[in-house]
């Protein structure tokens, strides 16, 4: 469940910014990068203009069970509608209220190396003003999908680099 967590986003050197939790326990470790360990934590980038997620690179990547560095993420666009008006909002949101809170899964990446531009495979773009970047959140799955491929284990992620690219202008 949700508890009374407080977070601060923290840039560490090179590898990129992460979330340092503010609370106390054994549930708080580790306390450096997102991740879905015991706490679903999420990076919300924000634009002032609708843009599509074009790459990202994790300065820093790591999943349980796995002495690869690489982890898998979800990736997903805040569409508002008639029910969401509203700024997108994550606080206090677990993994299986974020579709219903406006947010629509861009896709889910399995094994994403650290230190390398990923292709986030945007194709048909989504444009949204807002997108969540988090590591693999089982619960944001469109209807009718499986998650093959992922794995069960804790996903860990500093955050270093995030491209996007601006809708053409509509010509006159």
């Amino acid at each position: 469940g949700i508890e009374d967590v407080t977070s601060s986003i923290v840039r560490y050197n090179s590898s990129g910014i992460g979330i340092a939790a503010d609370c106390t326990g054994s549930n708080c470790s580790p306390d450096h990068a997102a991740d879905n360990n015991y706490y679903d934590e999420y990076f919300m980038v924000t634009f002032d203009e609708a843009v599509a997620l074009d790459t990202l690179r994790a300065g820093w990547a790591r999943e349980d069970g796995n002495s690869q560095d690489e982890l898998d993420l979800t990736v997903a666009a805040w569409k508002p509608g008639v029910v969401n008006p509203g700024a997108p909002v994550i606080a206090g949101k677990q993994s299986n209220e974020l579709q219903g809170a406006g947010w629509e899964l861009l896709s889910h990446y399995a094994d994403v190396p650290q230190d390398t531009q990923h292709d986030l495979g945007n194709d048909v773009p989504i444009y949204a003003t807002a997108w969540l970047i988090a590591p693999y959140q089982h619960d944001l799955t469109p209807a009718g999908s499986a998650n093959d491929g992922f794995s069960v284990d804790n996903d860990y992620i500093k955050l270093e680099l995030v491209s996007a690219v601006l809708r053409d202008p509509t010509p006159p």
